[in-house]
């Protein structure tokens, strides 16, 4: 995971650092929660600094989790955003109301990213936002901070059910 140096105020670095950590190990720690045996797992994790200014910094960490003795393995990905004046994980309720859940539709995020929907029918499309909407609204204040993070050039949403996961982009100006 990345470590910021050098800010005027090392109790925030310390303290965005801490968040990003954090952050980086949660699936680790989600997965020992489980009682998943690492020594029998290979677990590459990856990392990219997507979007970073005075205000925020978005973390994205990818990878692959694969146990011996099993089938496949799962490709991951998840996000932190960090408010780089508090430390603190940035929430979508921090940035949007709940209106922003009706503005989650295909033709607003459509710019799928990870998977190619060009052969998809619209109503499997229609189904993952329909979904997402309903995961976002039954816990729209606690949301995961991991489901999005800011590129240089657009607002991005994860969203994974189960083990898949669709990555989903929309241009600033239309939010």
């Amino acid at each position: 995971y990345p470590a910021l140096h050098g800010m005027n105020d090392e109790n925030l670095q310390d303290k965005i650092n801490t968040t990003i950590k954090e952050a980086a190990l949660s699936k680790y720690n989600d997965f020992l929660d489980m009682g998943l045996d690492f020594d029998k797992t290979a677990w590459p994790v990856e990392y990219t600094v997507e979007y970073m200014s005075d205000r925020y910094i978005s973390v994205v960490f990818t990878g692959y989790i694969y146990t011996m003795g099993a089938a496949h393995g799962t490709d991951w990905k998840y996000a932190v955003t960090v408010d780089m004046t508090t430390g603190e994980k940035v929430r979508l309720s921090d940035i949007f109301d709940d209106s922003f859940i009706d503005y989650l539709t295909f033709e607003n995020f459509g710019e799928c990213i990870e998977i190619d929907f060009s052969g998809a029918f619209s109503e499997a499309t229609d189904l993952i936002f329909a979904n997402m909407k309903d995961e976002f609204a039954r816990d729209w204040d606690n949301l995961s901070y991991d489901y999005f993070h800011f590129a240089n050039d657009s607002f991005h949403i994860t969203y994974a059910p189960q083990s898949s996961f669709f990555c989903f982009k929309s241009d600033y100006e239309a939010l």
